[in-house]
């Protein structure tokens, strides 16, 4: 069973046994949410240990993690304070280095992982980005992504989020940015529906079981090779 933790009650996450440590992931809600809604995507995590903070901003009886000018166009410096924000949480409840830390956004906070990703992705093994675009100023930084394991969904139907905002970031995620990306359009609109949840499990899944293959079988650091 996944192990839900909110912004009140993270912990540290226990540390594996140095060859393949247990998946951490931060989710990120939508805007007008909060941190229970989380609780969605248990099995989607399962095995992982799954922490949610709350928004910054009270917005829409819930909470928002930056200020928009007009759908998937944030004011900048909201976004920046939303970013040192989520770095400084991250350090408090999932220490660095941890080498498997994970995002997940939806919408709002899709757009808040993708500007994490952005400015620290040497933090992250990369992330699941559920209607929500990259919002971060442009032009967006070659390769920044490098070797990121990156899945972004969002709905064939939406009308909340400019279709273009969504298939510009789509295109850096999968040609400049350097991650391995994979994007998918899911039946619906801006939600999160049954096929998309289904979706990212299979995706976590697999991304977690080839990172501990590579874990296992690469030679432990103080191994000495023959001459």
């Amino acid at each position: 069973m996944t192990k839900i933790e909110t912004s009140v009650g993270a912990k540290s996450p226990p540390v594996g046994d140095g060859t393949a440590t247990r998946p951490v992931v931060v989710f990120l809600h939508g805007r007008g949410s909060d941190e229970r809604s989380a609780a969605m995507f248990a099995t989607v995590f399962e095995g992982a240990t799954l922490l949610a903070p709350r928004g910054m901003l009270p917005e829409g009886g819930g909470y928002a993690w930056f200020r928009n000018h007009s759908p998937g166009v944030a004011d900048p410096s909201s976004l920046q304070d939303c970013v040192d924000f989520l770095v400084n949480w991250t350090d408090v409840h999932a220490p660095p280095p941890d080498p498997n830390l994970w995002l997940c956004g939806y919408s709002n906070g899709a757009a808040a992982a993708g500007a994490l990703l952005l400015s620290k992705p040497e933090l992250y093994r990369g992330a699941i980005l559920i209607s929500g675009p990259i919002v971060s100023e442009r032009p967006w930084p070659v390769a920044r992504l490098r070797d990121l394991s990156i899945l972004m969904i969002y709905g064939e139907d939406d009308l909340v989020i400019p279709r273009h905002l969504l298939t510009a970031s789509a295109t850096y995620l999968t040609d400049a940015s350097g991650a391995r990306a994979s994007i998918l359009t899911a039946p619906g609109g801006h939600d999160i529906s049954q096929s998309s949840l289904i979706a990212a499990r299979k995706w976590f899944a697999k991304e977690v079981e080839s990172s501990r293959h590579a874990a296992l079988e690469s030679p432990p650091s103080w191994e000495i090779a023959q001459c």
